[in-house]
């Protein structure tokens, strides 16, 4: 999360999240890294399912 979300989304409000933004978060290490991109999909999820 730290290494690939916060960059991106970290200063973003968590009611101001929105499909779109995770979706590009994941599709910028989707071809490097597709099990990371899956376990940080997850945890992204985790954490707005919680919030």
């Amino acid at each position: 999360m730290e290494a690939y979300a916060f960059p991106h989304i970290g200063n973003v409000q968590v009611h101001e999240i929105l499909g779109p933004m995770t979706r590009g978060v994941l599709a910028k290490i989707w071809l490097a890294r597709p099990e990371t991109t899956r376990r940080v999909g997850q945890r992204i999820g985790t954490v707005l399912d919680r919030a």
